[in-house]
């Protein structure tokens, strides 16, 4: 495992050890009893051409502060409204400066499925994830063993809620097919020294099994789009380029109308 992901992760089973003392598992199915119905992310990405998903986030360890007074009700609104398939909302408060209520401001804020960004290794933060309005978790595949995703991703389908496993190379690509997931994210940055490698999710997309692929990181413009067509690649997870543009609406829809 890299070292800021091994530091990330350890930070996050802390926090979630916090966050059990204080509210029990029964407690947090009780929180999210009232929530509606899973939105589909998969159905929302398998579109013609490049789906967006547009990424709610106000800090990031590659970039720093981002966009602090941000509320994930108002940017979901913006996004939505540029024709965004989904939204992802970091949810990581240490060095995201995100949290899991972000995930309930997001949701009743827009039709669009919310897929929670964090560093999930413990049943305990799928419920969360549920409980809070995710319809789907983010897995990455470099922090976790085979049998922690099938663990993981059983608890996830227990109550509903969709995955997306996170890869960075072709070994752990070579996991997700064996594992079978269906929806799988290419992470183009190497997490040693934040390069972003453009190629990377095109290469690995074109023996990935998976029914979506979704390119992450370094994803910028509608030129950044342009490129992943008439490729493998379903849909491009794009944040902080989104995050630093004083129109969301319009910059949403300009990588929309490049992808279709």
């Amino acid at each position: 495992m890299h070292s800021l992901l091994r530091e990330i992760v350890a930070a996050s089973k802390e926090l979630s050890k916090l966050r059990q003392a204080s509210v029990s598992r029964n407690e947090l199915l009780a929180i999210g009893k009232g929530r509606d119905g899973a939105r589909s992310l998969k159905d929302a990405l398998l579109t013609q051409g490049i789906s967006i998903i547009a990424e709610f986030k106000r800090a990031a360890p590659s970039t720093g502060d981002i966009d602090l007074n941000a509320t994930a009700a108002e940017v979901a609104a913006a996004y939505e409204e540029g024709g965004a398939s989904a939204m992802s909302v970091l949810t990581e408060p240490t060095y995201f400066k995100g949290n899991v209520e972000y995930l309930r401001e997001a949701r009743n804020a827009c039709q669009m499925p919310i897929l929670r960004k964090d560093f999930i290794t413990e049943r305990y933060q799928v419920t969360e994830a549920w409980a809070y309005g995710a319809d789907a978790i983010l897995l990455i595949a470099a922090a976790l063993t085979d049998d922690d995703v099938k663990v993981l991703v059983g608890e996830a389908q227990s109550l509903g809620l969709e995955v997306l496993f996170e890869v960075h190379d072709e070994q752990e690509a070579l996991r997700a097919n064996q594992l079978g997931l269906e929806i799988v994210g290419v992470n183009q940055r190497d997490l040693n020294d934040f390069t972003i490698n453009y190629q990377l999710a095109g290469a690995l997309a074109k023996f990935l099994e998976a029914e979506v692929v979704v390119a992450e990181s370094g994803i910028r413009n509608a030129s950044d789009i342009s490129q992943l067509r008439g490729g493998d690649v379903n849909a491009a997870l794009v944040g902080s380029s989104l995050m630093k543009s004083k129109d969301k609406t319009s910059s949403v829809k300009r990588l929309v109308e490049a992808g279709t």
